[in-house]
């Protein structure tokens, strides 16, 4: 019987044929096979903002010894003044960066602290530092970084620091904060503040009060009382202080005259402020019993007692008693704003006269009473 040969005419076939031969034979078991049960993909993520919130002032009163409040009022320097500020921040306390209670005299025209450039008397500043640089980020305020200041670098002249405190309010980083400091001498005098309606407003010539709190972010809070400022007053003060009792010109013949030993009168003044001297009566002798005038050429004040006075040349009496008052210091070394306000010692301003004996004098000790004041002056 004839068969016919088959054969493949084309042999580009063959790899085809043995590739496909090999990929039946691995899927019939030349390859193990696994379950995959769990797949992962950390491409994914979620995300949240923590916003930034400023620290909140919840609580501010500032007060006298007797815890009244000052605020719409006046006190007397010397007396310890307390203020309290009560401050939270829900970032964490190592947020807050600094704390500050600003105190200025606005003087007719300063509407802010740091307008207020004229000296120690005219601003103080209560400070808390939280920062690098002084507390370092404090997780609990402490009491080593609060101060009173007149400025953040520079120390007050004129106040006393006193005690602070620190009083934890809650656990949640809520802490009543408390400064005391006294006004010396010399702190600017004030007025009470004007009221309308039983409300303080915003008036010349009185002490304003704002509070700052500032955290990292450079966010800021204040507390004022709205668009009037807090507002309180201080209450005049003077004092005068003569270092002798008695400006001795010693022995003088009849028509001669003679200068006394100068001596100094001490003031103080929270304000502008005026110094007379008055005579209170002629000159007068016991025994025998006569008198030399202190009105006409007889006493002088002398202008080269003192260059820091206003006298320009010597100053004759006219008259007696307070008729023939002399004006010896004028609004010189307070309220111009000169370096002497930064400090809290008292004016020394030399005083001193000349006598003149008239013809027919009797001898004997003639004296006369002598009244200095220093008053506050508009």
């Amino acid at each position: 019987m004839y068969m016919k040969r088959t054969t493949i005419g084309n042999k580009r076939y063959l790899p085809v044929f043995f590739t496909m031969a090999l990929m039946l034979a691995g899927m019939s078991g030349l390859v193990n096979a696994a379950d995959v049960a769990t797949s992962t993909d950390t491409a994914g993520g979620l995300q949240v903002q923590a916003d930034n919130v400023a620290p909140a002032i919840t609580g501010f009163e500032i007060v006298n010894a007797g815890y009244t409040t000052i605020l719409d009022a006046q006190v007397d320097v010397n007396t310890e003044i307390t203020v309290n500020v009560t401050i939270e921040d829900n970032n964490g306390w190592d947020d807050v960066d600094t704390i500050q209670v600003m105190c200025w005299y606005d003087g007719g025209s300063e509407g802010y602290f740091s307008g207020q450039t004229t000296g120690h008397n005219y601003r103080v500043l209560l400070y808390y530092d939280n920062t690098a640089a002084g507390g370092n980020g404090q997780t609990v305020p402490t009491t080593g970084n609060m101060d009173a200041k007149y400025s953040t670098t520079v120390d007050h002249s004129t106040v006393t620091d006193g005690t602070h405190a620190v009083t934890e309010v809650t656990a949640n980083q809520k802490y009543k904060l408390t400064w005391k400091f006294t006004p010396s001498y010399q702190f600017k005098q004030a007025d009470i503040p004007a009221v309308a309606d039983g409300v303080a407003f915003a008036n010349a010539n009185s002490w304003n009060v704002m509070v700052n709190a500032t955290d990292a972010a450079a966010t800021t809070s204040q507390k004022d009382s709205g668009s009037d400022a807090y507002e309180f007053g201080i209450y005049k003060y003077t004092y005068i202080s003569s270092a002798s009792n008695t400006w001795n010109v010693g022995t003088v013949a009849p028509n001669a005259n003679s200068d006394a030993t100068a001596a100094s009168v001490t003031t103080r003044s929270n304000d502008d402020m005026d110094l007379t001297v008055w005579i209170n009566g002629d000159l007068t002798c016991a025994s025998p019993s006569d008198t030399i005038p202190t009105s006409g050429s007889y006493v002088k004040i002398l202008a080269a007692a003192s260059a820091a006075d206003d006298i320009a040349g010597d100053l004759t009496y006219t008259a007696n008693l307070e008729a023939g008052e002399k004006t010896i210091l004028a609004n010189t070394g307070y309220g111009d704003h000169s370096a002497y306000m930064a400090s809290n010692s008292a004016l020394t301003t030399s005083v001193n006269f000349n006598i003149a004996v008239p013809y027919g004098t009797l001898p004997g000790t003639y004296t006369a009473v002598l009244t200095f004041q220093v008053t506050q002056v508009a």
